[in-house]
């Protein structure tokens, strides 16, 4: 990454505003897309003097995964949505040991990197600023005082575990790979030194061009579980605003529209098809329509939340 570039945002640049300009102009910003789409202003507002969640479906996807996650080491698959690879591991930190991040954007990991960094005030970042220091911290405070999460730590407490727990080797615990390609890298142990983890986590970033190609990736994945782990996926069906448009979910590094930009649109009932094939002791399976609120307007998704054990 050009460490002369600016990629902070001007105060003008509204939510999802400018998002299709810079997808046209082929500049691929993981900061503005965290800012704009993913943490927005209104995520974390303040109420009675603490910080809350005020979004559904993020909160949905954080019940999810606190009720379904085994006590252990985790391996996240990010592959193009690692930008919310440290807002999404806060809330299960308690429960882990141990926390992996593969993602095929080196640019996703390079802000990975940069706000586990921020935790301890390490190295010099190229990216984030305090406004998303601040976020991370204001998630965690959040998340700390939901009595829906059952949580003990402190958000300062979560934010020291979500560093230490993210170690490997003496550095940050980020690995750049291409999960498709590499699956073979994947399911022999190679991507991850030849390392197993109770929980595997893939979050709207399955990108498996065919059935073959998803059937193969899973396999592999598996092999990666220890037995009695737990494979966590969540996705969207679909999500459309309040006049019934669709609406473009999301804004992705250029390598992945460019070696997959024709997908697998698999349905729920094809995945848990598939992941009974490849051998998966249970497969459980919700499909929930979530109403979220961005900018003042109302918008739905259609979530799909599947845990398949080994």
């Amino acid at each position: 990454m050009n460490p002369e570039s600016n990629l902070g945002i001007p105060e003008n640049v509204q939510a999802g505003q400018n998002l299709e300009k810079r997808e046209e102009e082929n500049e691929y910003n993981p900061l503005e897309i965290l800012r704009e789409r993913e943490f927005y202003p209104g995520v974390i507002e303040v109420e009675e003097g603490k910080e809350i969640i005020t979004d559904e479906d993020y909160k949905a996807c954080f019940e999810f995964l606190r009720e379904n996650i085994k006590d252990g080491s985790l391996l996240n698959l990010n592959f193009g949505s690692g930008i919310t690879h440290c807002h999404y591991m806060l809330p299960l930190i308690d429960r882990l040991s141990h926390v992996t991040a593969l993602d095929i954007s080196a640019k996703n990991n390079q802000l990975i990197g940069e706000l586990l960094n921020s935790i301890q005030d390490k190295g010099n970042p190229e990216i984030i600023e305090e406004e998303d220091k601040k976020m991370l911290r204001d998630l965690a405070q959040a998340v700390s005082k939901d009595e829906d999460f059952g949580i003990k730590e402190s958000g300062e407490e979560l934010l020291a575990m979500l560093h230490e727990k993210s170690q490997h080797e003496g550095k940050s615990d980020i690995i750049t790979a291409d999960m498709i390609e590499d699956m073979e890298k994947l399911g022999s142990g190679e991507l991850v030194g030849d390392r197993k983890f109770d929980n595997i986590y893939l979050s709207f970033s399955i990108y498996a061009r065919t059935r073959e190609e998803l059937v193969g990736f899973l396999k592999n994945a598996k092999e990666r579980l220890n037995e009695g782990g737990n494979l966590l996926i969540i996705d969207c069906e679909n999500y459309t605003n309040e006049s019934g448009e669709e609406k473009e979910l999301f804004s992705e590094d250029k390598v992945i529209e460019e070696k997959y930009g024709e997908v697998f649109d698999w349905t729920l009932d094809e995945m848990k098809e598939i992941l009974n094939e490849v051998g998966f002791s249970s497969v459980n399976s919700q499909i929930r329509e979530i109403e979220a609120k961005e900018d003042e307007a109302e918008e739905f998704g259609t979530y799909l939340f599947i845990k398949a054990q080994k």
